[in-house]
Order: structure tokens, then C-alpha cells, then sequence
């Protein structure tokens, strides 16, 4: 006798792709205005998969314009009234600041992450992390986004590095309802029905 499990997944958390960049580029769109302005490349030698922009000239002398560096992933889904927390690694390779943003993909580019303020960034790696609930109708087509431009209308002309790891967007689950609670406690004990009575087939096929 034989008991058969069928379409049991194990589902992941995190909700872009390829943040630790071991898979190089995949995912990610890096955008540079005009390509005498920046470069880029996934370094697994200095900065083991981590994301470097090599920026020569921000390029522009007001915040308008700060779009000029960029690196995007699109394509997220982001659901209304779900809690997520969106978190990465940065430095460079001179103190700057730089912008980031889960936002709508055109339009008037909401920032649903409420991440409005620029960070700011050292020669160390820190990590930057932020909850926000998604207040805007469901969006399928969200766009992850750091901004290494004149962030702040500030134009930096010395040649330098943002390195950027560790990409991470998970949803953060609300308190179980009275209900979801019942709901789990009868799934465990289904269960466990299942793994007596699997016990019990192969006890008795051992007795024959």
C-alpha cells in the first residue's frame, strides 16, 4: 500500500530576482543617459557579485535630471494593503548620496516605498532597509530603482564607484485573523491524520 503527496511547493519569499547578482546582470536594466557618463559591470573579483556603476560625470547641475544613473528591475507586483520591507547593501567609493524607490513605471512615477529622502553612502558597506505598506492600487508592473545621479542637484565630475549587493523584497505577513488561525490548526491536524495513517499501513504490511 501507497499513500501519495502531490503538489506540494515551497514558495520564495523574495520578490527580486537575482539580488545578490550571482546570476550577473539577469533581472536588472542598469541605464546610463549617454554612455560617456558611467559604466558597469558585476564584479565577482574586488566585490564578489556585487553590482558596481563606475560613474565619470553625474552629468547634470539640478535634481530634475538626476534619472541620468540608474539601476531598475521591472515587472514587480506589488498588492494593495500588503506590508513589505525592501532592503539592500551600498557603498562607494567617495562619500555621495544616491536615491531609491519601488515606484510606479511611469505616469507620475508614485513612489509607493515612500522612500522620497536620499541616502547617504560612505566607503563602508551599510545596509538600508525600509517598510512601507502599498496604499496605491495593485501594480504588476512596479519598478525597483536607484538613482546615482545629481541626487540633490549635486553634480559630482571625480570618477568614482557605487557598489550595490544584496537586493531584497519581501512581503511582510500581517497578525493571523481568528479565522486563518482555525484554518491552520485543521490543515496541521489533517497532518497529522496523514502521517498516522501512514504509519499504520506500513505496520500492518509488516505483520503480514
Amino acid at each position: 500500500n501507497f499513500v501519495y503527496l502531490d503538489n506540494i511547493m515551497l514558495a520564495e519569499a523574495a520578490l527580486i530576482k537575482n539580488g545578490a547578482f550571482n546570476a550577473g546582470l539577469s533581472g536588472f536594466a542598469p541605464y546610463i543617459y549617454t554612455s560617456d557618463l558611467a559604466s558597469y559591470v558585476v564584479d565577482s573579483i574586488n566585490n564578489p557579485s556585487s553590482f558596481v556603476m563606475t560613474i565619470n560625470d553625474t552629468g547634470a547641475d539640478t535634481a530634475d535630471n538626476d534619472w541620468y544613473v540608474q539601476l531598475n528591475q521591472d515587472n514587480l507586483t506589488l498588492e494593495q494593503g500588503k506590508t513589505y520591507s525592501i532592503s539592500f547593501k551600498a557603498k562607494s567609493t567617495i562619500e555621495r548620496k544616491i536615491r531609491y524607490a519601488l515606484q510606479k513605471n511611469g505616469g507620475d512615477w508614485a513612489n509607493y516605498s515612500k522612500t522620497e529622502n536620499p541616502i547617504n553612502l560612505t566607503t563602508e558597506w551599510q545596509t538600508f532597509t525600509k517598510e512601507f505598506t502599498m496604499d496605491s492600487d495593485t501594480d504588476t508592473a512596479t519598478r525597483f530603482n536607484i538613482t546615482m545621479g545629481s541626487v540633490g542637484g549635486e553634480r559630482i565630475t571625480a570618477k568614482h564607484d557605487v557598489i550595490i549587493d544584496d537586493i531584497e523584497l519581501k512581503e511582510i505577513a500581517g497578525a493571523a485573523t481568528p479565522e486563518q488561525k482555525d484554518a491552520d490548526k485543521e490543515a496541521a491536524d489533517a497532518v497529522k491524520e496523514l502521517i498516522k495513517a501512514i504509519g499504520t499501513v506500513e505496520a500492518t504490511d509488516a505483520c503480514k
